[in-house]
């Protein structure tokens, strides 16, 4: 009965599927307000990597914590990242509504803007995590996260299979 006391590996890992969940739960409450949502994420991050290296006193200290010292980088760095995106929308939606040629610059067109939406994903699902890790200036760690994206691309492409899928 070793195993199911207090200190046993079961209500060790309940109480850490417990500090997951109230995690999940402040990260979507201080994600409402878009423009909150970089900080958010970094401070999920950080607080996720601190339970899972055994290191948290309480997920919501070192959640604000976080959110607080990274508010202004990851508002940039979302600010940046949905300027770009919003970019790439609308040079797809100009090639679907002048699409009607089919001529081979067309298509070239759209697989370089699908190429770009592709690459643009991968570096979303690391600068977060990235800005968590590393105390930067957000251009370098949106310049890092690239570099991640791509020399890891097939562990890039099953996590946006898993995470955009």
């Amino acid at each position: 009965m070793k195993g199911f006391g207090l200190d046993g590996k079961l209500f060790r890992g309940l109480s850490k599927a417990g500090d997951f969940l109230i995690l999940a739960l402040i990260t979507v409450i201080c994600c409402i307000p878009v423009i909150t949502i970089g900080a958010s994420l970094t401070a999920a991050f950080y607080s996720g990597m601190r339970l899972v290296k055994d290191e948290e006193n309480y997920v919501y200290k070192d959640f604000f914590k976080s959110f607080k010292t990274n508010f202004v980088q990851g508002f940039i760095m979302e600010v940046v990242l949905a300027v770009i995106g919003v970019v790439l929308f609308i040079d797809l939606r100009a090639y679907w509504a002048f699409s009607g040629s089919g001529s081979m610059i067309g298509n070239i067109f759209m697989y370089a803007i699908v190429g770009c939406f592709v690459v643009w994903g991968g570096v979303v699902l690391y600068s977060f995590a990235v800005l968590a890790r590393y105390d930067d200036k957000a251009f370098t760690v949106l310049k890092n996260s690239l570099i991640l994206c791509t020399h890891h691309l097939p562990q890039t492409i099953i996590m946006m299979v898993a995470t955009y899928g």
